[in-house]
């Protein structure tokens, strides 16, 4: 279920909106259990500022064209 979207993003403010998401959510519908997200949506930074507010995440990763044809 979409709860959030944003087709405005500039390339500029890609790795902050993971944090503007949290502030929107947090709004409306208080604790957040888990986000799951591109590993390239965001900054280490980021990341780490999750982890201090205790927000579990799934990053996941793009597929090589090496790693897929290894599972070939």
């Amino acid at each position: 279920m979409l709860k959030y979207s944003d087709a405005e993003i500039k390339h500029a403010q890609q790795a902050d909106a993971i944090l503007k998401f949290i502030d929107f959510y947090k709004q409306g519908n208080g604790k957040i259990n888990c986000l799951i997200f591109d590993s390239k949506f965001t900054t280490y930074n980021n990341l780490y500022q999750l982890n201090q507010d205790n927000i579990k995440f799934l990053t996941l990763r793009r597929r090589s064209k090496k790693l897929i044809k290894g599972l070939e």
